[in-house]
């Protein structure tokens, strides 16, 4: 059966990636660690324009997907990741790998959009 569970993120970090080829090895290892498919991608791109510089990468998973939006110029950094998922997403294993950016806050909301859009936790964490 499709859970259709919806993980929100935002974080400040201290090690931003600011690769393409390095976001896109990142999703492809998440994706893997969330035990989904990648249908399509990982597409990304780094965007230069002032004030708005930084990441912004996709990539689709069985009628899925997964975006992050890295903001490396930002004082801290911050970072946008959205996992929509037709399957269970355990939350310690994405908040681990997003370890590798060292973290400094991170608030989340989940979401169950399995009848409807029902706030399932959230919280407000630092390291």
């Amino acid at each position: 059966m499709l859970e259709h569970q919806h993980l929100i993120v935002r974080a400040t970090v201290l090690d931003p990636i600011t690769s393409v080829e390095v976001i896109n090895k990142w999703l492809i290892d998440l994706v893997d660690k969330i035990d989904m498919k990648i249908l399509m991608g990982p597409f990304s791109t780094y965007c230069e324009t002032e004030g708005n510089e930084g990441i912004t990468a996709t990539c689709i998973i069985e009628t899925s997907h997964i975006a992050i939006h890295i903001w490396d110029r930002d004082l801290p950094p911050l970072i946008q990741l959205d996992v929509y998922s037709c399957a269970p997403v355990d939350l310690d294993v994405v908040f681990a790998h997003l370890g590798v950016m060292k973290p400094q806050n991170l608030s989340y909301q989940f979401l169950d959009r399995n009848h409807n859009v029902k706030f399932v936790k959230g919280e407000d964490l630092s390291f």
